[in-house]
């Protein structure tokens, strides 16, 4: 699905028992990190930090890092970047500073936002 400049590919893949059962997961060097909390896969940036949605509850923006993973809408709201209502159920891109872009709905009303977000 995803390369970066290392060489790390961001993959969906069937389970061998099951292949109509997808997973995502992070291919480095000869070994394969399945991450088992991500529903979908959006994108992969240069410090292997995997962007998609989280399979916790209803869909949500998610960013799996360094082993865990973070639901956007806690992060971004506990920086005061999105509003409480607002909730971030969709990712589309990350680059190298973690600058995220992001489908948000806020009381029905829906747009893609831009969040140069702390790191968690």
């Amino acid at each position: 699905e995803h390369i970066n400049d290392k060489g790390s590919v961001a993959i969906v893949y069937g389970m061998p028992t099951d292949p109509q059962i997808m997973r995502v997961g992070l291919w480095r060097g000869d070994q394969l990190t399945p991450l088992p909390e991500m529903r979908s896969l959006a994108a992969l940036n240069n410090l292997d930090e995997v962007l998609g949605q989280s399979t916790e509850g209803p869909a949500r923006a998610a960013m799996w890092r360094n082993g865990q993973m973070f639901d956007l809408t806690r992060e971004l709201q506990a920086q005061g970047l999105l509003p409480s209502a607002a909730l971030a159920y969709l990712g589309h891109s990350i680059n190298d500073r973690g600058s995220v872009v992001l489908d948000v709905s806020d009381n029905n009303a829906y747009y893609t936002v831009r969040a140069a977000a702390k790191r968690p």
